[in-house]
């Protein structure tokens, strides 16, 4: 498929589904409730969605909604953009003309007069989302990710993260925040959490011993970033995966 983009309302509860293309939602109005297989949230006010390619996910938009919406080809985004994301004053700008051409089109599909695909290159652009193929400051990051992957239980310090990735501890920094909306230390975390997560269905290890291996100290430090990080504590997530 081609790209696409439109404003779209939506009623009701939409079940868990997935499509080939990348999803990316734009609040214009009221509030979308999102869950992906990374992440929930809301899609409303600042604050935009990524859904990648093949991604289950699910939504709900209670009341009067009117978002812009992007459907792009797998090719055109990188899959492990941010699952959500800040929209700047550029965004921003583009989401007003977007909404303006809709209303003065009588609600006919978004076009703009260089065509879609401008005017979504241009949104790619504001969002600081990365686009096309992998470039230098991308290929630092995952490089960083997969290093800190592979070491989830073990001591980890922001110096160890760049010298792995190949850039000062400085521009690290910067490339986690333009790129990922995050740091390294929360995207650290979140490794942590995600693999805690997957090890909770074995039931023959301990909190304590999965606390351990992810490097997210004894039962009790767990417990609380958890119930920070996630609103929820280990010990709750084993009882919901049991029942």
């Amino acid at each position: 498929m081609g790209t696409v983009v439109e404003i779209r309302s939506y009623a009701g509860e939409v079940a868990h589904h997935r499509h080939a293309y990348h999803h990316i939602i734009l609040p214009l109005r009221g509030r979308l409730e999102i869950e992906t297989e990374r992440r929930g949230g809301a899609v409303a006010g600042d604050l935009a969605a990524f859904v990648p390619a093949g991604a289950q996910h699910a939504f709900a938009a209670p009341g009067a909604n009117a978002f812009l919406v992007l459907d792009l080809p797998a090719d055109r985004l990188h899959a492990d953009a941010p699952p959500f994301f800040p929209i700047g004053p550029d965004l921003r700008a583009l989401m007003q003309l977007a909404a303006m051409r809709h209303r003065a089109a009588g609600a006919a599909p978004f076009r703009t007069r260089d065509g879609v695909d401008a005017f979504a290159t241009l949104v790619l652009e504001a969002a600081c989302l990365p686009a096309g193929a992998p470039d230098r400051v991308e290929l630092a990051l995952r490089r960083a990710l997969h290093f800190m992957a592979q070491r989830l239980g073990e001591p980890i310090r922001s110096t160890d993260i760049a010298r792995a990735a190949g850039l000062s501890v400085t521009r690290l920094h910067a490339a986690f925040r333009s790129r990922r909306d995050t740091t390294p230390h929360e995207a650290l975390t979140a490794l942590r959490l995600d693999k805690a997560e997957a090890l909770l269905r074995d039931p023959a290890l301990s909190i304590a011993e999965i606390a351990a291996r992810c490097g997210l100290g004894d039962q009790s430090s767990a417990t609380r970033i958890f119930r920070r990080a996630r609103s929820t504590t280990p010990a709750a997530i084993r009882r919901a995966m049991r029942s």
